[in-house]
């Protein structure tokens, strides 16, 4: 069965030695850090994501209210726009606030940030991709924040306040209305919009903070886990890219179904 239905929805440390026959003359050598032009751990933070209770922090349940948590696994990528660093959550998990440990060199400031960790850095441009293929398990990889950390501290000091750069939508359909299709049971969701893209890759300027992010492609199929009866109403949440789907062309829905 094919249902299609129209949707409207450092620092760089130079050391200036000054040349000068008085002996006595002082050095005005400018302030380093104190432990060389290495980042080797910081603190992230997602301003207005938290929970209470720990043990109900799942990236799922988070993403679906808008909200985000620290996991295990988490990591995030840091780069000067010359040399790039992976940083591993270390504590804070199931808060707002991480410590997260790594080890970049930088040559200069700022250092920017980019969640989740990408494999490869062109400069400042962060290869971002939003899956076209989701479910429940994918919301973190979909969930692209980004940040920037001006000054560079020891330890895990150094601050760095990320920004969420994609969008959650919580998507709603009820088909019970149509009675010939409650027995029915669906794999999976497809929603494309002709003409306006908000999935795929979506390379990022890091140091454009305010950018909007694009994608490349006009479509997200959404696989669920335990395949939802048509009989019931089907929510589910997605990534995208910010857009406005009533510029679509058309919007479209096409459901996938599973054997009862």
């Amino acid at each position: 069965m094919t249902i299609r239905t129209f949707l409207m929805l450092a620092v760089c440390c130079t050391a200036l030695l000054g040349c000068s026959d008085d002996t006595d003359q002082t050095q005005q050598v400018p302030p380093t850090t104190g432990f060389g032009n290495r980042l080797s751990g910081l603190t992230a933070t997602i301003p207005g994501a938290d929970v209470t209770d720990k043990s109900s922090a799942t990236r799922t349940g988070a993403d679906e209210t808008g909200a985000t948590v620290w996991l295990v696994d988490d990591a995030i990528t840091v780069t000067d726009g010359l040399h790039a660093g992976t940083f591993d959550v270390a504590t804070g998990i199931g808060t707002a606030t991480g410590k997260f440990n790594g080890s970049l060199d930088f040559e200069q400031t700022p250092l920017y940030a980019v969640y989740p960790a990408v494999s490869s850095m062109n400069g400042f441009t962060a290869p971002i991709v939003i899956g076209t293929m989701q479910n429940a398990r994918t919301a973190g990889a979909n969930n692209i924040m980004i940040a920037r950390c001006e000054e560079v501290r020891a330890a895990s000091e150094s601050q760095f306040v990320f920004r969420k750069k994609s969008a959650t939508a919580q998507l709603s359909f009820d088909f019970t209305s149509e009675g010939k299709y409650a027995s029915e049971k669906v794999n999976s969701i497809k929603i494309t919009a002709e003409g306006v893209n908000f999935a795929g890759a979506c390379d990022f300027d890091l140091t454009d903070p305010d950018a909007q992010l694009r994608g490349s492609s006009n479509s997200i199929t959404y696989t669920f886990n335990e395949a939802p009866s048509l009989a019931d109403k089907i929510e589910f949440a997605i990534g995208l890219a910010p857009c406005d789907l009533t510029q679509a062309a058309n919007c479209l829905l096409y459901t996938s179904d599973a054997a009862d």
